[in-house]
């Protein structure tokens, strides 16, 4: 059987960065440029994909929240451990950790809610979003409204009664924290893992 190998790199991970006032049932809507990892998506600009750089004070001021963008393979050590390592090259099967850093480099006080997209060629794992600090979130489905994880959906029997039913976790597209007041120069960081999925070809497809 022929399976391919597939490049992952951080730079494809997509996050959204929403400032103010975000409640838990905001709907979700579809961006054009959510392909594969999805694209970097800012609030009204003030939003920058960085690696540690420092800005000066008018970049400052233009793009408070710097979101540090990073991805791993996980593995599981002799004693079991789940160990984070290099995910250049994936196969299907693997267990990728997304993770994102956001910080504030402003000098003022910023309400910050984050939502990072589920690439769709990966599985979400079961309560594998994190955040230090530990922090509530939510998850949704593709244009649907964010809830409390499990997802549950309705749908119709033959016999015509309404049954509610979970929702694959494969189904999972976003994952949304309420990061509430980030104070200057402090950081919050978040992270979710996903297996890797098999495409219909029966290769593992994740960045288009």
């Amino acid at each position: 059987m022929h399976i391919s190998t597939i490049s992952t790199a951080p730079s494809l991970l997509g996050t959204f960065v929403h400032f103010g006032d975000c409640t838990g049932l905001t709907r979700v809507k579809r961006c054009a440029s959510l392909l594969g990892l999805a694209c970097l998506l800012t609030a009204s600009g003030l939003a920058s994909r960085a690696w540690g750089a420092e800005g000066d004070d008018a970049i400052r001021k233009a793009q408070p929240i710097v979101v540090n963008l990073k991805q791993f393979k996980v593995t599981m050590d002799a004693k079991g451990e789940s160990r984070l390592g290099d995910a250049s090259l994936v196969l299907p099967g693997d267990v990728i950790e997304y993770q994102a850093t956001y910080s504030n480099r402003s000098t003022s006080v910023l309400t910050v809610t984050a939502t990072l997209p589920v690439p769709e060629a990966v599985a979400y794992i079961k309560d594998s979003a994190k955040s230090k600090p530990s922090l509530p979130y939510s998850v949704a489905q593709k244009d649907s409204l964010f809830a409390q994880e499990p997802l549950v959906k309705k749908v119709t029997s033959v016999g015509g009664a309404t049954l509610s039913q979970p929702v694959p976790l494969a189904d999972y597209r976003f994952v949304r924290w309420d990061l509430g007041r980030l104070l200057p120069n402090t950081s919050v960081e978040v992270s979710i893992r996903a297996k890797v999925a098999q495409s219909l070809e029966g290769e593992a497809d994740i960045a288009k």
